[in-house]
């Protein structure tokens, strides 16, 4: 019985330094094979580069707009729900610690 244990923790051991090993090669292939991101390597003065397409500051206020509104309208809608008294079903009692 011994025996079995003592393989046991022989083949655990080597499986840990397989993969330990096994991770340290993946870690240098990945470190040999990295790049830096081009923010790392632009110019100083390069600033951030504008969005595609033109962009229209008073579509983007309609929009911000209209979703205020909305969510406005959802809220006013909770608290008139809340405001009243909620009524409560129970279809299952739970089992009380006094039966």
């Amino acid at each position: 019985m011994r025996r079995h244990y003592e393989n046991a923790a022989r083949i655990n051991t080597t499986l840990v330094r397989v993969l330990v090993t096994l991770n340290i090669a993946l870690l240098a292939v990945l470190f040999l094979h990295w790049t830096p991101a081009a923010s790392v390597i632009a110019q100083p003065g390069a600033g951030p580069t504008p969005p595609q397409g033109l962009v229209n500051p008073a579509d983007q206020r309609r929009e911000m707009i209209t979703e205020l509104k909305r969510l406005s309208q959802k809220i006013d809608t909770l608290n008139e729900r809340l405001s009243r008294p909620l009524e409560v079903r129970v279809i299952e009692m739970p089992a009380t610690s006094g039966d």
